[in-house]
């Protein structure tokens, strides 16, 4: 017999592993990575800027790196420009936060669930259903769980304490109040 237990998150018969919350959300988070990995490109190009400089202004490439407190002295301002790329930080905040949302409707933990108000407006009807499919999901995880993990881990437990422990038995003593106090050997 196998020392472990394999456990699936959602079944897939003729599947040995089934399917699990990684393999759902795998997409959404290499789409979230993308994105914040672009975020992370757009601010350094903001704040690495490219310039615009008048051919015969006097501005040398050694005048553009930035300075603390640096000052470059131009006869006319026209003389040298900053060039910014799109600022895409808004968008990314919007993207980023409509994938997390699409990641707790997919394994079930709805922010309703959680306690927190939906984004968007929405009817008490609504609601009332999508929290019903989400507490659906959870449950059909959840009796995986028990039937594949927790009750042969369980049955595995009671098959060794039986293999392995000797004449010698443990009896839980209970106190007063009917909570565990010692182990007593017999």
């Amino acid at each position: 017999e196998r020392p472990y237990i394999v456990t699936r998150y959602i079944p897939i018969e003729g599947q040995t592993y089934g399917l699990g919350i990684l393999e759902i959300l795998r997409v959404s988070q290499t789409i979230s990575s993308d994105i914040l990995n672009q975020y992370i490109d757009n601010a350094t190009m903001i704040l690495c800027n490219m310039w615009k400089r008048r051919a015969g202004s006097g501005v040398t490439d050694d005048m553009l790196e930035f300075q603390p407190f640096g000052v470059i002295d131009l006869d006319d301002l026209d003389d040298l420009q900053p060039l910014y790329p799109a600022n895409v930080t808004h968008t990314a905040v919007e993207a980023l936060s409509y994938l997390t949302e699409r990641r707790r409707e997919a394994v079930g933990a709805m922010r309703t669930l959680q306690g927190k108000p939906m984004t968007y407006r929405t009817t008490a009807t609504e609601v009332a259903e999508m929290k019903s499919e989400a507490l659906a999901r959870i449950v059909i995880g959840a009796i995986n769980i028990e039937e594949e993990f927790i009750a042969p881990l369980l049955q595995r437990i009671i098959e060794y304490n039986h293999r392995f422990m000797g004449r010698e038995k443990l009896v839980r003593i209970s106190g007063d109040d009917g909570g565990a106090r010692a182990f007593e050997s017999i």
